[in-house]
């Protein structure tokens, strides 16, 4: 399959989503976070540090992070931003960094039923980046 396609165009990056193993980030994932608990366990702060940043910085991982946040919440979060296309979650994927990361608070927009007058708060995610670090203090967590 000798398919061209000019970088970072939208069906480069629809071909680049569509494309990656899940699966098989997910096994990645599990088996870094399944290394961070074994260094924790061993107080290696270097290892620990080094394996946090292996996490935060691999795309499959940054693409699992952009899967659980697209796939949890039908509004866009704190940023205003949502993505709907598979080019758009790749470019969203590829945007995560890690530099000047400072997680912001939950955007909440309070609901009021028409009905019954009663209300709710319904709970916005922030953005991507959120998830993807998670995933580095989740085994630290238990």
């Amino acid at each position: 399959m000798s398919m061209e396609f000019e970088p970072c165009t939208d069906e480069y990056l629809t071909m680049l989503w569509e494309h990656i193993d899940l699966k098989a980030a997910e096994e990645k994932l599990a088996d870094l976070q399944y290394q961070l608990t074994r260094a924790a366990y061993r107080k290696d702060g270097a290892a620990i540090e080094e394996l946090q940043n292996t996490i935060v910085r691999d795309l499959d991982i940054k693409c699992l992070a952009v899967r659980h946040v697209v796939g949890s919440s039908s509004s866009p979060g704190v940023d205003g931003v949502k993505w709907r296309t598979p080019a758009e979650k790749m470019r969203g994927a590829m945007s995560l960094t890690s530099k000047d990361y400072h997680p912001s608070p939950l955007r909440q927009i309070m609901l009021v039923a028409k009905n019954t007058g009663k209300s709710g708060i319904r709970n916005c995610p922030p953005t991507a980046t959120g998830p993807c670090w998670c995933c580095t203090d989740m085994p630290l967590s238990l």
